[in-house]
């Protein structure tokens, strides 16, 4: 059984035939599924054109499909948490409603979810229209870099907007996940650090119908911030060491040039900034100890 969320924000143009493509793929499966088509307060022929695509439906292919709508824009992520409330299944997956997936992959992805036990399975995206710009595969390898660092794994696509999971990981974490464009990045975070198992898939990207949304320089820095506010929460000390480590080393550079100077005050200040190394560190495992401790007391 499989819920699959489409979050969907001005995307007149493929909405149709992607929710078209996913049904005649889904109906010829041997599993029930719903798909859930989140309408997140689009301003172009959006719903429009998903109305006018029901209508076309008989009553028992229109049962397969709910569409919600929200009012106005609240994100990409905050979409998607709307799904997950309404969704039936344990199983969860979402898609894009742009035409970058094929819906054949997708349920590619259940099957391995389903035949090999894992807690989510990811598309990892390929082909040309996934590498982009240089500026573009740069920002992307150094926020994947730090997310592997925080969760001492190798992550090959920390964003892909294909990936089926359980449905009660998500919804335990649900008030820590991004309510925009980083939703999959910090669902990424949240399945490494809740010790998940996770699996990649190579699958195609193929390129969009209509604009992107993504604003490239800012929502890296916007995601940059969730990632670390996520790992804040898990893991503190990933964060907090090597600032100490950096404080530690540049108050030793500094006692180092007293003694050469023969400076008092230069020792002074050495001392003040391995004083703050300490002063650092210890928030660091207060921080870890206090995550701990709520960890013990709820599912977040």
């Amino acid at each position: 059984m499989l819920s699959v969320i489409i979050p969907v924000y001005n995307e007149e143009k493929a909405i149709s035939s992607t929710v078209s493509e996913l049904k005649k793929v889904l109906q010829i499966q041997n599993f029930d599924f719903e798909i859930i088509v989140v309408n997140d307060g689009s301003i172009d022929k959006t719903k429009v054109m998903i109305e006018s695509y029901l209508k076309t439906l008989n009553n028992r292919n229109r049962t397969y499909i709910k569409v919600i709508n929200h009012p106005h824009n609240m994100g990409y992520g905050a979409a998607i948490k709307t799904g997950l409330k309404i969704a039936r299944f344990e199983n969860c997956a979402i898609i894009d409603a742009d035409a970058t997936y094929d819906p054949k992959q997708l349920v590619e992805l259940f099957r391995v979810k389903q035949e090999l036990e894992y807690e989510m399975v990811v598309g990892m995206r390929t082909g040309h229209f996934y590498k982009g710009s240089k500026g573009k595969q740069t920002l992307r390898f150094i926020l994947r870099k730090i997310v592997e660092y925080m969760t001492g794994r190798s992550i090959p696509d920390i964003n892909s907007g294909a990936r089926v999971f359980d449905r009660s990981v998500a919804m335990g974490n649900l008030r820590i996940l991004s309510d925009k464009f980083s939703f999959t990045t910090s669902l990424t975070l949240v399945f490494m650090m809740r010790n998940c198992f996770v699996r990649y898939e190579p699958i195609n990207y193929f390129g969009r119908e209509g604009k992107t949304k993504v604003k490239i320089f800012s929502d890296s820095l916007r995601t940059l911030g969730f990632i670390l506010s996520v790992a804040a929460f898990f893991n503190p000390v990933r964060i907090f060491f090597p600032i100490v480590l950096l404080i530690v080393f540049f108050g030793i550079g500094i006692g180092i040039l007293a003694l050469i100077e023969s400076s008092w005050n230069l020792f002074i200040l050495s001392s003040l900034i391995l004083l703050t190394s300490t002063l650092v560190f210890s928030i660091g495992i207060m921080s870890h100890i206090i995550g701990f401790k709520l960890g013990d007391k709820e599912t977040l």
